[in-house]
């Protein structure tokens, strides 16, 4: 009988049909699976998903049909900036959904369990959890607690996501916070898939492209443009007057480079009427101003959290704007 280690762990998420697991190497039609002798429930409990106790069969010797194992490990992928691994944003797990889709709706796949896999590292194993248990909440419309009730006394405990920072990381943002903020989205309408634009969200997403995503359907949030000077030109200079004033001039400005075009064009296009820069100054607001868009600094240290009275600032404009 090969050993627990031998078999992963392998968590049930849907009484014979769904599970996630985490393997060294790769699994095959010969790894062994923990077939379950019977099982009554609907849904997930809360209680630990180690596979210790439970009789491990190897499928090709179980008389049952091998499981379908598949991963998004090599396909889909983080873009780390330093020691920050994840969560995998809203354009991965909309490619997920739509891998997982095609995979449970296969004709072959009816009568076999499906198993989403990942590496057995910490940093797969964590980002693997999240995105099955954000599809639960999102496609599938299970409660929060339901979606992380499998993954809630994993052993090892999931590693927690850190900022994209050089500094020491001093928050861990839990799997448990994406899917309760995932399923908050939900409620709030501000992530719907069935009107998701994938191809605007993976092009504006990228550096040079703008770098930038709507987080509300009237709030998107951007990495600084740079561009050179950086102070605020006085209307009636020189300066102003060679400012683009359309979307035109903004095109065939000679200076700008493409991704502060593509902000200023987006910007203009979707109206939006207030910028609040919170980083340091890396372009002048005046490219803004002289397309009607209002330009205000609230700029606090990065990495850390802004003064009160700077969030209830932001937070009085954002609410005027809206």
């Amino acid at each position: 009988m090969p050993s627990s280690k031998a078999a992963g762990l392998v968590i049930e998420y849907i009484p014979n049909r769904l599970y996630l697991a985490s393997y060294a190497h790769p699994p095959t039609s010969e790894t062994p699976f923990p077939y379950p002798e019977s099982s009554s429930r609907g849904s997930p409990t809360k209680r630990s998903q180690r596979v210790v106790d439970v009789p491990l069969t190897a499928s090709y010797k179980s008389g049952r049909q091998a499981p379908y194992y598949f991963s998004v490990d090599d396909t889909l992928l983080y873009n780390a900036f330093h020691h920050d691994f994840g969560p995998l944003h809203i354009g991965h797990l909309y490619r997920f959904a739509l891998q997982f889709h095609d995979v449970l709706g296969a004709k072959s796949n009816e009568s076999r369990p499906i198993v989403f896999w990942s590496h057995s590292d910490p940093k797969s194993r964590a980002n693997a959890a999240c995105m099955l248990a954000c599809y639960m909440v999102l496609i599938q419309s299970w409660p929060p607690h339901l979606a992380l009730a499998p993954i809630a006394q994993v052993d090892p405990p999931l590693m927690p996501f850190r900022d994209a920072g050089y500094s020491q990381a001093d928050y861990g943002l839990t799997v448990q916070d994406v899917v309760y903020g995932v399923w908050k989205a939900k409620e709030e309408g501000c992530c719907a898939l069935d009107n998701f634009d994938l191809d605007e969200y993976e092009r504006f997403e990228r550096v040079e492209h703008g770098d930038f995503n709507w987080v509300t359907p009237h709030f998107l949030a951007f990495a600084s443009p740079q561009h050179t000077p950086v102070n605020r030109f006085l209307e009636g200079s020189e300066e102003y007057a060679a400012l683009p004033k359309t979307l035109e001039e903004v095109d065939l400005h000679p200076d700008l480079p493409q991704p502060f075009k593509n902000v200023l064009r987006h910007f203009s296009e979707r109206n939006i009427g207030l910028v609040v820069r919170l980083n340091s100054p890396l372009y002048s607001p005046s490219f803004f101003e002289a397309l009607g868009i209002r330009h205000l600094d609230m700029i606090f240290e990065d990495g850390t959290c802004p003064p009160l009275s700077t969030y209830t600032a932001k937070l009085a404009l954002v609410e005027q704007a809206a």
